[in-house]
């Protein structure tokens, strides 16, 4: 979209554009593409609509301050969450002497045997988690690899479903997250891998590795 108008006939150039190559083909569902990216942006527009409104009932300021609140609290939770599993660990394995740090593991593999590792470094007296997944296979010739934002969308899944009461999804939940992806792996693929399968196939393989590794 430039200056509100939809650029289609961009847009479908450059879907049809992979089928310049040699045993390649473009979009195959070219007019169910265009009906996605419409419905997306009506969304937004729908979005931009109801935000103004409230903007327009309670004023700038206070829109703004509450998106804040709402971070601030998700954030909060999921900090209690990772404190949370460190004390749930220490008082099981009776670990005194490193009661504020853990580490989980978790591996498991897509059909064609692509390893997903991955290892969540816990430091309970900060409340802050990295999810390292080196050790994870590089990317592959089939089209599940998965961008950098699948993953990430993956572990904010998995910690909301985990925090113990309801929360708004949103971007607080990953404050405290630091988040490691081997660059040429199946999780951070180059930007000419294939990737329609990431979303549907590697993203709940990503799920059930996360929830694995908390047990």
């Amino acid at each position: 979209v430039e200056q509100g108008k939809f650029k289609e006939k961009e847009v479908t150039d450059r879907l049809n554009e992979p089928g310049k190559l040699e045993n390649c083909s473009g979009t195959r569902t070219l007019t169910h593409n265009i009906a996605d990216l419409k419905a997306q942006i009506a969304a937004n527009l729908k979005g931009v609509k109801l935000v103004q409104e409230l903007i327009d009932i309670y004023s700038l300021k206070v829109v703004q301050a509450y998106m804040g609140y709402i971070q601030d609290n998700a954030e909060t939770a999921v900090k209690d969450l990772l404190k949370s599993v460190v004390q749930s660990l220490s008082e099981k394995e009776n670990n005194e002497k490193d009661k504020d740090h853990t580490k989980l593991h978790a591996v498991d593999y897509m059909d064609d045997g692509t390893k997903i590792c991955l290892c969540v470094e816990i430091n309970g007296k900060e409340r802050k988690a990295k999810f390292d997944f080196t050790g994870t296979s590089e990317q592959v010739w089939y089209n599940w690899n998965a961008p950098r934002s699948i993953s990430y969308s993956a572990i904010i899944y998995c910690l909301r479903a985990m925090i113990p009461h309801e929360i708004p999804l949103n971007q607080g939940c990953m404050r405290p997250i630091e988040v490691i992806l081997p660059p040429g792996s199946i999780l951070d693929p180059h930007k000419d891998a294939a990737v329609v399968g990431g979303n549907v196939l590697t993203s709940q393989r990503l799920v059930d590795v996360i929830l694995r590794a908390f047990g």
